[in-house]
């Protein structure tokens, strides 16, 4: 706890670093192999993402149905798909894709960009 007087009164701050650190070294780390997957040969690919989207553990039971049905089964499958991509499957709405977005954003990881234009 840390109390900061600013004047018009104290203010307690709780600060939980470790917790920030934490996310922060996630998003490093997810975005570091990221970088070192797109750069092996194909073939090679040491599959650090080939994990089940069952472990995104905030995704919602909508979502996670959705995307089986859509044979989206790794996040390594997720992670090539675009917020428009999405949006395409059947009965996956905008409350869905959020879902998708924010559990992949808890591994510091994103879907594909889409590509201007298109």
């Amino acid at each position: 706890m840390e109390t900061i007087d600013h004047g018009k009164g104290i203010v307690t701050i709780q600060l939980n670093i470790s917790k920030i650190v934490d996310e922060i070294s996630m998003l490093i780390v997810n975005k570091a192999l990221q970088k070192i997957e797109a750069m092996m040969p194909k073939g090679e690919r040491i599959g650090v993402f080939d994990f089940s989207i069952e472990e995104l553990h905030s995704l919602s039971f909508r979502s996670l149905h959705i995307l089986k049905k859509n044979g989206v089964l790794t996040v390594a499958d997720l992670l090539k798909y675009s917020r428009k991509d999405l949006l395409a499957m059947g009965n996956m709405g905008d409350k869905s894709v959020i879902n998708i977005e924010e559990a992949l954003g808890s591994y510091g990881l994103c879907l594909r960009k889409e590509e201007r234009g298109k």
